[in-house]
């Protein structure tokens, strides 16, 4: 319609157009109204007129797919991923037993205790017989730990190859190799942790548990001496998790607490452990039989020493000759006071004692 009308004009002029004649005029007309009618039933375009073709749309024009996904309903079930174990959330040790870091969690943290008032007399006489089979502690680990040991009549270790397990190697032990048996937990540590309560019979088994208990070579343990994990781990790597798992054992049995440094070396050691489990605490109790304890504090306790005249010094060539019964004037090492007949020696007894080195701690020296 709208074409039509725009043609009203034309048509108006052709009509007043004179010398046209009225067919050609009402011709046109009709054709006009006809074009018009078409134009209308096919939408209204003109026939002149183009389609835009089809573009696709301009992305930056496009609002973005969100990025998030209607959860589906197994996504909003239950995980069923196992429980974290402790190991994963206490402490983030994986790599230790469950049971061994449940026992460290248990120990209680604190400040080390002043060490006012430590002796090694404190816990008895070294070593004693708490089991009762007759022979002393030093000689029953010796004999347990020792590969192809054996022992004079009286209980005395005289031979064996010791594995030292701070160390990794193998060394043939004999008299005079010095070999010490380690406190894993030391004395005086265990003093300052909780044993100043004890009475004399607790601190009695726990200087002789085989728990606590580590033949090495002496010069790794004077290195050692009493310090506990936060300054001391054995040279030997391979050893490091057992050996920090039998302080935890020995801790727990004991009801010894721990320092918060102490704690943190622990944790950081037993992150590298595979499997380290918590030691079985063995059979002896914390508290020792009373015949041992009266046998033990009885050889610790002081008794006066009476006094040895002083030898005569002789020419005897270089070597001092037998005195016995006098007092040792004071020789270069033990074989030499042995050979001329001196000792043995006892700590708190005689005051020779204090002149040599006492190898094994076990409170006798010249013996």
């Amino acid at each position: 319609m709208g074409l039509f009308l725009c043609l009203i004009p034309g048509i108006i002029l052709l009509w007043m157009r004179p010398g046209t004649s009225t067919k050609i005029k009402a011709g046109v007309t009709v054709g006009a109204v006809l074009l018009a009618l078409l134009f209308s039933t096919l939408g209204g375009k003109p026939a002149n007129q183009v389609a835009s073709p089809s573009l696709p749309p301009d992305p930056s024009l496009v609002s973005p797919t969100p990025n998030w996904v209607t959860p589906s309903a197994e996504s909003l079930a239950p995980s069923s991923a196992p429980t974290p174990t402790p190991a994963e959330t206490s402490t983030g040790a994986a790599g230790a037993s469950a049971a061994l870091l449940l026992a460290l969690d248990a120990l209680p943290v604190k400040g080390r205790a002043p060490k006012t008032g430590y002796s090694r007399a404190l816990f008895g006489a070294a070593w004693a017989d708490v089991d009762g089979n007759g022979c002393d502690t030093r000689d029953d680990v010796l004999a347990a730990t020792l590969i192809g040991a054996t022992a004079e009549a009286n209980c005395t270790v005289i031979s064996g190859t010791l594995h030292d397990n701070y160390t990794d190697v193998s060394i043939p032990f004999d008299t005079a190799v010095g070999i010490d048996v380690d406190h894993i937990v030391a004395l005086s540590d265990a003093w300052q942790k909780g044993a100043q309560k004890w009475a004399p019979a607790q601190r009695l088994a726990f200087a002789n548990d085989p728990l606590n208990l580590q033949p090495t070579l002496a010069g790794v343990n004077q290195s050692k001496s009493d310090s506990d994990v936060a300054s001391w781990l054995p040279p030997n790597p391979a050893y490091r998790c057992d050996y920090v798992a039998r302080i935890i054992a020995v801790k727990t049995k004991y009801g010894l607490w721990i320092t918060p440094a102490e704690k943190t070396a622990m944790l950081k050691q037993l992150k590298r452990c595979d499997g380290t489990d918590l030691p079985d605490p063995g059979t002896q109790g914390i508290i020792a039989p009373a015949a041992a304890v009266a046998s033990a504090f009885a050889a610790t306790a002081p008794t006066p020493a009476t006094p040895k005249p002083t030898p005569t010094p002789t020419d005897t060539g270089g070597t001092s000759g037998s005195l016995s019964g006098q007092l040792d004037p004071q020789f270069r090492t033990c074989k030499a006071a042995k050979s001329a007949g001196y000792g043995p020696y006892i700590s708190g007894v005689n005051p020779e004692y204090d002149w040599y080195r006492d190898a094994d701690h076990d409170g006798r020296v010249c013996e």
